[in-house]
C-alpha cells in the first residue's frame, strides 16, 4: 500500500475530478448528467487508484474558468509526479483512467461537442499523453 501525504492526495482528487468538470463546464447544456456519468465512471477506477484518491471529495478551484482550468491542469501535472515518484505502476494507468472520466462526462448526454474534445485534448496534454 503506498502512503500519500494529504497534500498529495489532494492534488489527486483535484486531477481526477477537476478534469470531469473542465470537460462539464466547457459545454455546460447537460452538467447534471455529466457529473453522474462521470462519478459513477470514478467509482470505477482500478483499487489501487481509488485507493490513491482516498475517500473526500476535493476542493475543487473556484473562480474563473481560465484560472481553474489552470488550477486542474497543473494538478493533472503533478499527479503525474507523485505518481512517477511513489506509483509507478498506477502512474501508468492514471492517464488513461483520467481520459475515461472525461469521456465519461463528454459523451453522458449522447454526444461530444468540439468544445468537449478541446478540454479532454488539454487534460490529455497536462498528462503528456
Amino acid at each position: 500500500m503506498t502512503e500519500y501525504t494529504d497534500e498529495e492526495r489532494q492534488t489527486l482528487r483535484i486531477a481526477v475530478y477537476g478534469a470531469a468538470l473542465l470537460v462539464s463546464n466547457a459545454d455546460p447544456g447537460s452538467m447534471e448528467v455529466e457529473g453522474s456519468a462521470s462519478a459513477k465512471a470514478i467509482k470505477e477506477l482500478s483499487p489501487e487508484l481509488q485507493e490513491a484518491l482516498g475517500t473526500e471529495f476535493p476542493k475543487l478551484p473556484r473562480g474563473p474558468v481560465s484560472q481553474i482550468e489552470d488550477a486542474v491542469l497543473s494538478a493533472l501535472s503533478e499527479s503525474m509526479a507523485i505518481l512517477r515518484a511513489k506509483a509507478p505502476r498506477v502512474g501508468r494507468t492514471f492517464p488513461s483512467a483520467v481520459v475515461s472520466v472525461c469521456d465519461a462526462a463528454a459523451s453522458a448526454d449522447g454526444s461530444v461537442s468540439r468544445v468537449e474534445s478541446a478540454a479532454i485534448t488539454k487534460v490529455k496534454a497536462a498528462l503528456a499523453v
